[in-house]
């Protein structure tokens, strides 16, 4: 009984690590690509005011 406990245990704790892996890395790809447009905006206005 104890040894299923622990496999339910480490499968809850596997999920939970791949989980917060794929959410993790979503955040990132999704700041990156805000941080980017953010960047490219601000050249823009740079350029439209530098004429």
């Amino acid at each position: 009984m104890a040894n299923t406990k622990q496999e339910l245990f480490n499968q809850l704790l596997l999920s939970e690590i791949v989980i917060t892996t794929i959410v993790f890395i979503g955040v990132y790809f999704i700041f990156k690509d805000f941080k980017r447009k953010q960047e490219a905006e601000k050249k823009e206005k740079d350029k439209k005011n530098s004429n």
